[in-house]
């Protein structure tokens, strides 16, 4: 970093590690989603269904972290009957309260659709602080509240009350679930700004002009 010309960090943690590193121009560009790819029109409407689904998307390595939120997957799912799903988690973690579905990218989206919220547990650790929250991004895309760790980037996509909520302790977590499970209208709230908030700050159509101006000037100028 120390010889590059422009360094595109995702989020300012990383922004920061660039620049004690002896990065000399340095950008935050946050992670992105094509709007084209997804439709809040296609969502199915929250409370439609009796059924109510928390959802998470990721992979194996992971999947640990809804660890984190084994006791209120327990007890929410027994008292509650919230139905857990957790997309692309593998093996790891079928001994947990939760549905494991395979992920592809092929319906990746369309497997969004089908939460009424998205979560994001995270460790407040070194690598998770370095994380760009692209599930919450993807969740917010599709229309749906979330409920996250407040950490790192999450702190800054998440804004709590109005989008989502971010949530430490199990009671925390405990609490946002059911505010959400209880309230339809609440969540339809969310999950509008949660999309509105995705087109204006977290888009390919919004930050890839942007990118594309960085490297031109990068290629023209060097430093700045």
């Amino acid at each position: 970093m120390q010889t590059a010309t422009l360094v595109i960090a995702g989020n300012p943690y990383l922004a920061d590690r660039a620049n004690k590193s002896g990065a000399r121009w340095v950008e935050i560009v946050p992670t992105v989603i094509d709007l084209n790819k997804y439709s809040v029109a296609a969502t199915r409407h929250a409370g439609t269904d009796a059924e109510f689904v928390v959802g998470w998307i990721g992979s194996a390595i992971t999947a640990m972290y809804l660890r984190l939120i084994d006791e209120p997957m327990w007890e929410l799912s027994k008292t509650d009957g919230m139905k857990f799903i957790a997309v692309g988690a593998g093996a790891s973690v079928t001994d947990l309260p939760l549905v494991v579905k395979t992920w592809n990218e092929a319906d990746e989206v369309a497997q969004i659709y089908g939460f009424d919220v998205g979560i994001m547990p995270l460790l407040d650790a070194l690598f998770e602080r370095g994380k760009c929250g692209y599930k919450l991004i993807q969740y917010m895309a599709c229309g749906k509240p979330v409920v996250a760790s407040p950490v790192g980037m999450n702190t800054l996509i998440v804004e709590h009350g109005v989008n989502g909520f971010l949530a430490e302790t199990p009671r925390e977590w405990e609490w946002a679930l059911r505010t959400l499970h209880a309230n339809p209208r609440l969540r339809g709230e969310m999950g509008a700004a949660g999309r509105k908030k995705v087109e204006t700050e977290y888009s390919l159509q919004v930050m890839g002009p942007r990118v594309a101006e960085l490297l031109l000037r990068a290629a023209k100028h060097g430093i700045r």
